[in-house]
């Protein structure tokens, strides 16, 4: 039987010692790209398989960071997901993915299980809970970093979109074209971006000489159940002719929304302005374009994995200290597409 490779065969060949090359396949910051680059190679070429659980008793490194998002979607959610992934491949690291549907009991269960893993880091794009088990975590050293919703009391950095800026972009977007009669599609009070968003869309309107009227409001929960109550409200207050334009707030209820205006020939943007918070796919080739608000999940995903990076090199330097509790508003960014005139 031939012998198997080792972690030895791999450090001979790329001429470094085991212990460099351990750390260089455990995405060690430490180590120089050239010299990390060597190790990949001689891996390859000796057709090595790391065992990742003796490696990370010798390295204290496991190599995998964790990642609990809502579900995958959202595109914002899914985006995210995605840029980690992208950030941790070129650190040579892996990511475990948890979807918990926005339930706090799941999520608090990975989060649990993170420490029972022992690994190296955990970024949350979550329900906005569980603040005991993030300051747990941080306690015993683990890097965290918080995303898509503060957590309050959490001590750990927390990188989210300016939700209220989005809206008052897209409110401010609205005004400026002559619209006055705005209806506003948002989530529940509950969740920041839900209150975050109306605080924008209402700033808006004031700043614009307008009031806030209920009877153009319209809130629900972050799901597709949403969209069809969501589309029958712009559609009678449309039919009373108590509405010029719509910012859509509620992500997961603008498939819907959109589907029925179609199917009960509201044109866009002839018949009534749209505006999306949250860009995405689908409507950036709907037909019309949808005008939007980019979030940048992308940026934001790029910024909560350096975020949590910076932490993980700390603690491999020996400079361990409690997570920095700071709080980073990604600025979003208005796309003019074609869904918005004047009324």
């Amino acid at each position: 039987m031939r012998k198997p490779v080792t972690l030895r065969d791999v450090a001979i060949l790329a001429k470094v010692s085991t212990s460099t090359a351990s750390r260089a396949l455990t995405g060690d910051p430490r180590i120089l790209p050239s010299t990390k680059a060597r190790v990949i190679d001689a891996v390859a070429k000796l057709n090595y398989l790391p065992n990742r659980i003796a490696s990370s008793l010798r390295s204290k490194s496991t190599g995998i960071i964790g990642i609990a998002i809502n579900n995958l979607d959202n595109y914002t959610f899914r985006t995210i997901f995605e840029h980690v992934g992208i950030q941790a491949s070129k650190n040579s690291l892996l990511v475990l993915l948890v979807t918990t549907d926005g339930d706090p009991s799941r999520e608090a269960q990975f989060l649990d299980t993170a420490r029972e893993l022992q690994l190296d880091g955990v970024i949350l794009a979550g329900t906005g809970k569980n603040a005991e088990k993030i300051n747990l975590l941080v306690e015993k050293g683990f890097s965290v970093v918080i995303t898509n919703r503060s957590v309050p009391q959490a001590s750990a950095p927390t990188i989210i979109p300016d939700y209220e800026l989005s809206c008052r972009l897209a409110t401010e977007h609205l005004t400026a074209l002559g619209h006055k009669n705005i209806a506003f599609i948002g989530g529940l009070n509950e969740y920041q971006s839900g209150w975050e968003n109306f605080a924008g869309y209402s700033r808006a309107l004031e700043s614009a000489g307008l009031n806030v009227s209920e009877e153009l409001v319209i809130r629900g929960d972050y799901n597709r159940n949403f969209g069809p109550l969501a589309a029958k409200f712009v559609e009678k207050l449309y039919n009373k002719n108590k509405v010029t334009a719509v910012v859509i707030a509620n992500h997961e209820a603008a498939h819907e929304l959109l589907l029925h205006l179609l199917n009960h020939g509201i044109e866009i943007p002839e018949n009534l302005s749209v505006i999306c918070v949250e860009d995405s796919p689908l409507i950036e080739f709907w037909n019309p374009a949808i005008t939007a608000i980019d979030v940048q999940p992308k940026f934001l995903a790029e910024t909560a994995f350096n975020s949590l990076l910076s932490q993980r090199t700390n603690s491999l330097n020996g400079n361990a200290t409690a997570s920095e509790v700071s709080l980073v508003k990604i600025r979003p960014k208005l796309i003019n597409r074609g869904s918005t005139r004047n009324p």
